[in-house]
């Protein structure tokens, strides 16, 4: 995302458009940039600085952390801000690191494809958001129990 500085004037540039993902540069099994970067930017120069502010969004294709299933989640940054020195003032301004930033620390840490998502079975790997699956209920041993054999109830 390069813009040329002189066609930032004094009252500032409005630009809206849509920019390829490849940009992104994140090459993650998990994760998949298929649908435009979009944006709405307002560029101004303050001496030898460009401060760039507004809005990013996408979709972005997901992996469910607990269910393994693929999901298409929406990135919205109403509140991207940057500022980029000026080395050349007949040159160029590039965006794209800092976009590239704010979209990768907008992504969830553990993606979920539902909040109540249910994940799978850790025994024979049935997706458990379709219905329970035919596997024994594991006892689960309480961290309490040593204690209970040691202070018996009275």
């Amino acid at each position: 995302m390069k813009i040329e500085l002189q066609k930032i004037s004094a009252e500032g540039l409005s630009r809206r458009g849509e920019a390829a993902p490849d940009f992104i540069g994140l090459e993650e099994e998990s994760v998949s940039f298929s649908h435009p970067v979009l944006y709405e930017l307002e560029l101004r120069r303050a001496g030898k600085l460009v401060v760039a502010r507004g809005v990013l969004s996408t979709w972005v294709g997901l992996t469910c952390s607990r269910c393994l299933k693929k999901f298409d989640y929406e990135v919205q940054i109403p509140d991207f801000k940057t500022q980029v020195t000026v080395e050349d003032p007949a040159g160029l301004i590039d965006l794209t690191e800092a976009v590239r930033e704010y979209i990768i620390l907008a992504l969830p840490y553990k993606p979920l494809c539902d909040g109540k998502c249910a994940g799978i079975c850790p025994t024979c790997g049935k997706n458990l958001n379709e219905g329970p699956c035919d596997c024994p209920e594991i006892e689960k041993e309480s961290s309490w129990d040593k204690l209970s054999e040691i202070f018996p109830e009275k």
